[in-house]
């Protein structure tokens, strides 16, 4: 391979600052989804994807967010789909970003029907909080539909403020990644705006043409973004079996993989307390599987990469 190729962009366009999981009182949330957006339009973002839960106690509904579509901010019609009770262990949340506002109830006994379904209507699932019960690696052999995931909810804001040692679903994402599982990754507030602290925290950062939601949507199934806390990726271009990446500026910037791979991890920082924004990074330790970039700031804020596979052709997201 040769020639740069930028794993962060396709095409013309800028980034856009979205939010795809958060909650209004169509079910959960305690605001109203006019409120919603606006609260999010006001603290910069572009867009969200009002996931309110689709359940029979709130009546099967999507929450329909076309008419909030403005000039300058957009909504993606979205609702959160559980697989099964909340009382069952294994019970797994996904945001599914993109779907139809007519969307249908699934079958009385098989409500995990729903979430095949969405990707089949073509939207972008996303496990969620996978810390909050703790959902077992090892247990998604076995999960129903769980094979139309798309990516996992790496950080969950107000799970970090809630139940903190729960919001952390990195273990999930190196886990499905080990396996072969090629997903990508996001991060997310979960705002139910309960308390001040549980919006705002963990967003994705969206290349795209345009706020069109069809081409957000795009984006974020080809890979066309970055998830963070606060620290920019401003590139991460990739030439044969280097990566060079350039950030905002931050207190390290890693590389790193799983399995038998952990000792070719690479750190970029400055010992001495100061700041970087840039850094070069051999892939050829991870031959024949998978790496991905974390970045940390000074305040211990982070943004990560979507995965690299380095025998990949594109070097971006792939589906199975």
């Amino acid at each position: 391979m040769s020639g740069s190729q930028d794993l962060l962009r396709s095409g013309e366009g800028r980034f856009w600052r979205g939010n795809l999981h958060c909650h209004s009182d169509r079910s959960d949330g305690i605001r109203a989804p006019g409120e919603v957006v606006a609260a999010y339009r006001d603290a910069g973002y572009d867009f969200i994807a009002l996931s309110d839960h689709f359940e029979e106690r709130y009546g099967w509904r999507i929450t329909d967010t076309c008419n909030l579509r403005t000039d300058d901010f957009t909504t993606i019609v979205a609702a959160e789909l559980s697989s099964g009770p909340w009382s069952e262990r294994t019970t797994y949340w996904v945001a599914a970003v993109g779907l139809p506002v007519d969307f249908a109830a699934p079958p009385a006994d098989d409500p995990a029907e729903a979430i095949g379904r969405a990707q089949d209507a073509g939207a972008f699932v996303v496990l969620l909080h996978p810390g909050l019960n703790n959902l077992a690696v090892e247990a998604v052999d076995r999960l129903p539909a769980f094979e139309a995931v798309d990516a996992v909810e790496i950080y969950n804001h107000n799970t970090f403020h809630s139940q903190p040692d729960r919001a952390d679903g990195a273990y999930m994402v190196d886990g499905l990644l080990e396996r072969g599982r090629q997903i990508a990754i996001t991060a997310g507030d979960d705002a139910h705006f309960e308390y001040p602290g549980d919006r705002f925290g963990g967003w994705v950062e969206v290349w795209a043409e345009s706020l069109e939601p069809a081409t957000l949507l795009a984006s974020l199934k080809s890979g066309s973004y970055y998830s963070t806390q606060g620290p920019e990726i401003r590139s991460l271009d990739r030439d044969g079996e280097q990566v060079h990446v350039a950030t905002s500026p931050v207190h390290t910037i890693a590389l790193g993989g799983g399995g038998g791979r952990w000792l070719d991890a690479t750190t970029v920082l400055e010992k001495n307390g100061g700041l970087v924004s840039e850094a070069t990074f051999d892939l050829s330790a991870f031959r024949g599987s998978y790496c991905r970039v974390t970045v940390v700031d000074a305040d211990r804020r982070r943004a990560w990469s979507n995965p690299i596979w380095p025998l990949s052709a594109t070097g971006a997201r792939r589906r199975e």
